[in-house]
């Protein structure tokens, strides 16, 4: 007879006569016989050990199961102004623009969308944020790229701002980049205007709300989109101050 077709007490017996007392206890009704086999435990279900050494292992594998959590919480400070008079657009041009901070650089590019000049407004851009916010007509009729739109697009978008008052009303500052708030106000109408680029909406008083980042490269700055994805960017100015992601096993460390 076969180890496996012997009855439990067959078993045990057989073991005594092969090896010593203790080892037997300690591993062989665990690991081999069919009837030591143990199905994983649910929630709440305690753990039971039967046959050999019952007494002897109970006290250590006895108990619940439950599931527990950790929460690691990031906290992003950054300081934020709210301007008391807002800074209006006036008498920005090309050949008078100047980036030597965030407020004069986004009044330039808010001077070159009125204006409708594209190429000042790209000029405007970090490098890597420029290449997907404008390419050729041929490139993109070949690609399917989001966000990536022609010289005409945003020509024909901007049009919608022949009209409008430019302000700066708050900012918010980082130690690697600077967010500005601004507004654009119709001066000849109230009502729904309709849409600019995308998802950007005058309301029913005719004003646009919206939001441009800003790095420093060099001894200037520049409008980009590097920290879209930033926690700050998506928050700031949103209603919202706290977020909750849930956390993701990978056999990788990612930081951001």
């Amino acid at each position: 007879m076969a180890w496996y077709q012997m009855t439990k007490l067959q078993y045990e017996i057989w073991l005594r006569k092969l090896m010593p007392w203790p080892l037997m206890v300690a591993a062989a009704p665990c690991l081999l016989h069919p009837a030591y086999s143990q199905k994983p435990l649910a929630q709440g279900e305690s753990a039971r050990i039967g046959g050999v050494g019952d007494q002897l292992l109970a006290s250590s594998l006895k108990g619940t199961l439950e599931q527990k959590q950790v929460v690691v919480e990031t906290v992003w400070r950054f300081s934020e102004w709210t301007f008391e008079n807002p800074i209006k657009l006036s008498g920005v041009t090309k050949e008078t623009a100047s980036y030597d901070t965030p407020e004069a650089a986004a009044l330039c590019q808010l001077s070159a969308m009125i204006r409708r000049d594209v190429a000042w407004w790209s000029a405007g851009w970090d490098e890597e944020s420029r290449q997907s916010l404008l390419v050729d007509a041929k490139a993109a009729s070949q690609s399917d790229k989001k966000g990536a739109f022609t010289r005409d697009h945003w020509e024909r978008a901007w049009t919608k701002l022949a009209n409008c008052d430019a302000y700066l009303v708050a900012k918010a500052e980082t130690p690697i980049f600077v967010i500005l708030a601004y507004e654009l106000r119709r001066t000849n109408a109230v009502g729904t205007i309709g849409t600019i680029g995308r998802d950007q909406d005058f309301n029913t008083n005719g004003v646009m709300r919206n939001r441009m980042c800003f790095v420093r490269r060099g001894e200037a700055w520049r409008q980009s989109n590097r920290y879209a994805g930033h926690a700050v960017w998506r928050l700031w100015r949103s209603g919202m101050d706290r977020e909750t992601v849930l956390g993701n096993y990978s056999d990788k460390t990612v930081t951001k």
